[in-house]
């Protein structure tokens, strides 16, 4: 990861959002586009989980799209992070929590990839 950026961090509904080049509500996608040339113009780096390539299914994606993913996964300026054993024991923890919020709120199942 090149040194002095600022990082951003991605999960893949972000990651789909922008392969599939989601319309959304309000300007809601002008600032993952603002993102993505950021990237491309080595201003910042972008931390996504090593899941990310299980999680997005490129054959899902429009044609040359899946080429676009993979590129953009081989930039310099992007860091997949492995899922460390620290990573997935937190993970275990957010999962419970919600699981069992304190002060009455009601449960909430967070996905496995979502707490990653």
């Amino acid at each position: 990861m090149p040194p002095n950026k600022p990082p951003l961090y991605w999960d893949t509904s972000i990651f789909l959002a922008w392969l599939k080049n989601e319309v959304r509500s309000g300007n809601e996608m002008d600032g993952v586009h603002e993102c993505v040339q950021s990237l491309r113009d080595g201003e910042c780096c972008l931390v996504v989980s090593e899941v990310i390539r299980t999680e997005v299914l490129t054959g899902d994606l429009p044609p040359g799209v899946p080429g676009m993913f993979a590129g953009l996964l081989r930039r310099r300026s992007v860091q997949l992070a492995p899922v460390e054993q620290r990573v997935s024991s937190l993970a275990k923890l957010i999962r419970e929590h919600y699981r069992r919020p304190p002060g009455g709120e009601a449960p909430r199942n967070v996905r496995t990839p979502d707490a990653i």
